[in-house]
């Protein structure tokens, strides 16, 4: 009920649609400063309770009932904070944050909102949990598969392999790679979709260097979506620079296991070296993550499968021997592209 009254505020005081009657406060009496405090404290009680230790021994006593009460709030703090994130995008775009504290208030109420996601998301067992991201990875809404996502990643960065004794409980963890890969390889364009696709790929790394080597056929079946077209391929840098992380991960994890892949992956790798390295000496900051990626993968290529890198090894040797890279002058560098300039060279 707290978490529906904080999504039924208005963005702003004035505003042309009339909140719920059931509303706890009077919205047609704040203003501005009053609808941002009340937000405030009400995302803070949110998280008081979440942490309580009163509320977590009720919830362990009744495991089968908190999983699913636990499953709606997640489900409506993530749509609540992708309603703040585009609520408070809308005011800044339009120059209707009228006060540096204003501004400050609501980059702190999203914080809390967030917070508050982990918060409920700690308190999930695991598979209330891979349920409920599995769930949410269908919804159309971009903004909440991508923090499902996120959540995602870091639930499995947590897990501990080592205290695991079922292969049930990693099979179980890996549930979520299903859609997630999906979400990484959808066709289609704009920055929404793109920053999905980051977190997507994001999850695949975080993932492959946790479970790849107890679960490698798996994970070097991921490799050719990893390098499809709309990943590794995709326009835009973000996207092919996540990719290429994630197929650095794979790489590093899965070494040999990946030759029968080369021929999918290492010509775009390879591609992306050329033309970011071309752009050296004065690329932006996504040339050179695309550059210091693809090195990245191209240093796991070249130590677990350099055996099988003959006819690749004129390209990589161009690449790499540019002149570009061989006359670059670290102490006349002051741009701030400068540290990523000389990490891209020394790698």
């Amino acid at each position: 009920m707290l978490l529906r009254d904080i999504a039924a505020l208005p963005a702003e005081a004035g505003a042309a649609d009339a909140p719920p009657a059931a509303l706890v406060v009077d919205v047609a009496r704040m203003d501005n400063q009053s609808l941002r405090a009340f937000r405030l404290v009400a995302l803070d009680y949110a998280h008081r309770l979440l942490t309580s230790r009163q509320l977590a021994a009720a919830l362990g006593a009744q495991a089968a009932s908190a999983d699913a009460a636990l499953a709606a709030v997640v489900e409506a703090q993530l749509a609540l904070t992708a309603q703040l994130g585009a609520q408070h995008e809308q005011l800044a775009a339009s120059g209707r944050l009228e006060t540096p504290v204003a501004e400050r208030a609501w980059k702190q109420a999203l914080t809390l909102a967030y917070g508050v996601l982990d918060d409920a998301n700690a308190l999930m067992s695991r598979p209330a949990f891979v349920a409920t991201v599995v769930r949410l990875l269908g919804q159309d809404d971009l903004r909440v598969r991508r923090r499902a996502m996120t959540l995602a990643a870091a639930r499995l960065a947590e897990f501990d392999t080592r205290r695991s004794d079922a292969d049930a409980d990693v099979d179980q963890a890996l549930e979520l790679l299903g859609p997630v890969v999906a979400t990484a390889a959808q066709p289609g364009s704009g920055d929404d979709l793109a920053m999905c696709k980051q977190a997507a790929l994001l999850c695949v790394s975080t993932a492959a260097r946790k479970f790849a080597a107890l679960r490698p056929a798996l994970f070097a079946d991921l490799a050719a979506s990893v390098a499809g077209p709309h990943s590794l391929g995709d326009p835009q840098p973000a996207v092919a620079s996540a990719a290429l992380a994630a197929l650095a991960a794979l790489c590093e994890q899965l070494g040999s296991r990946l030759i029968p892949a080369l021929p999918q992956y290492l010509p775009a790798v390879l591609k992306h070296l050329r033309t970011a390295g071309a752009r050296f000496a004065d690329g932006s900051e996504d040339d050179l993550a695309l550059l210091l990626g693809a090195l990245a993968v191209l240093h796991a290529v070249v130590e677990n499968m350099g055996a099988f890198l003959a006819p690749s090894l004129p390209p990589l040797l161009g690449a790499l021997l540019s002149p570009a890279l061989r006359s670059y002058d670290r102490a006349a560098d002051q741009t701030a592209e400068a540290p990523l300039r000389e990490q891209a060279r020394q790698r």
